[in-house]
C-alpha cells in the first residue's frame, strides 16, 4: 500500500483551475452513506451532506450539501469525509467508457456503507446466538461524540461478520446519529443495533490527477484539526485516512477483489451504469 495515499479533495479537485477542469463539476454535491450518518453526519432531503476539503491556499475548508464552497471550524466533528485515493500510475488500469456519463466510474475495495434492513432481524438473531463468524477484520472510526471539539481522536472499532458469504458490521445507535434517517427511511435511536453491509466503494476516475474520487461521503465524526493550521499532512483527518481508513478499504478475504494481486489494475473495475443515469447531480 506504499504506492497509495488516501486524502481529501483539494479546492482544485472540486473547482478546477485555468488549465484543468474539475471532473466532478457536476458531482460536487455528495450523498452520504448510512455509516457516516451513524457516526455524526446528517443528511438533507436530497441525501447529501457537507464534506471537508484541503483548505491550503484557499479560504474554504468544506463543500456544503448544495455543492457550494464554505468555511467552518476545523475542530467540528460532524463533517463528512469524501476521500480521494492517489496512486502512482492510473494509466495501467484498463477501463471502458460509459456512455452518457461525464465521469468515469469505477469500483475499488470495500467499506460499510448502507443499511441491510431486510436482513437485520436475521443478523441480530444470529449475533445474539453466537452464530455469526468473524472475518478477522474490523473498521475504525473516532469514538468521540460529534459535539466534542477538544478531545483528540480516540479509535472505535466495528467487527466485520460473515453471513452467507456477505459481510456486515453492527453499529449501536448513539448520540452521534440520533434522529437521523437512514437511506431506507429508518430512524436512528440510541441503543438500537443497526446492520450495515460491506460493499464495493464507488469512485470517479480522475486521470489528470492520478487519483480516484469517492462518489459518496463514506465516514464522518473526525475533526480536521484542533488548530487553525490547514496543512493537510499535519491534520487529524489525514492521519485517520492513512493510518486507519486506507487499510479498512482493502478487502479482507482471498475471494475478494483484493485477494491475490497487489497490482491496482487488478482491483479496479468499471461500474456498468444504466442509461437512465445521465448527466448532472445524482
Amino acid at each position: 500500500m506504499n504506492n497509495y495515499e488516501l486524502s481529501i479533495l483539494s479546492y482544485k479537485d472540486v473547482h478546477g483551475d485555468e488549465n484543468t477542469d474539475s471532473i466532478i463539476k457536476n458531482h460536487r454535491k455528495a450523498e452520504i452513506t448510512d455509516f457516516a450518518l451513524l457516526l455524526g453526519g446528517e443528511s438533507t432531503e436530497t441525501g447529501t451532506w457537507w464534506y471537508w476539503i484541503n483548505g491550503v491556499n484557499t479560504p474554504y475548508s468544506a463543500v456544503d450539501s448544495t455543492g457550494r464552497f464554505c468555511n467552518t471550524r476545523l475542530s467540528r466533528r460532524s463533517g463528512g469525509i469524501r476521500p480521494c485515493l492517489k496512486v502512482s500510475n492510473l494509466s495501467r488500469i484498463p477501463y471502458e467508457i460509459i456512455e452518457n456519463r461525464f465521469v468515469e466510474e469505477v469500483i475499488f475495495g470495500e467499506y460499510p456503507q448502507f443499511s441491510a434492513r431486510t436482513l437485520s432481524p436475521i443478523l441480530e438473531n444470529e449475533y445474539q446466538n453466537g452464530l455469526l463468524s468473524e472475518s478477522g477484520k474490523y473498521y475504525s472510526s473516532d469514538s468521540q461524540e460529534w459535539t466534542e471539539e477538544e478531545g483528540p481522536f480516540k479509535e472505535r472499532r466495528f467487527t466485520e461478520y460473515i453471513y452467507h458469504n456477505r459481510k456486515f458490521i453492527r453499529v449501536i445507535g448513539d448520540e452521534n446519529g440520533i434522529n437521523n434517517h437512514l437511506s431506507d427511511g429508518e430512524t436512528v435511536y440510541v441503543g438500537t443495533p443497526y446492520w450495515l453491509e460491506v460493499t464495493p466503494v464507488h469512485w470517479y476516475l480522475d486521470e489528470a490527477n492520478q487519483q480516484l474520487i469517492s462518489r459518496y461521503i463514506l465516514v464522518s465524526g473526525v475533526r480536521y484539526s484542533n488548530r487553525s493550521s490547514k496543512i493537510i499532512t499535519e491534520s487529524e483527518i489525514y492521519h485517520f485516512l492513512q493510518d486507519y481508513m486506507l487499510g479498512n478499504i482493502y478487502n479482507s478475504s482471498d475471494t475478494s477483489i483484493l485477494g491475490h494481486n497487489k497490482d491496482l489494475r487488478s482491483f479496479v473495475y468499471r461500474k456498468k451504469m444504466s442509461k437512465k443515469a445521465t448527466s448532472g447531480d445524482e
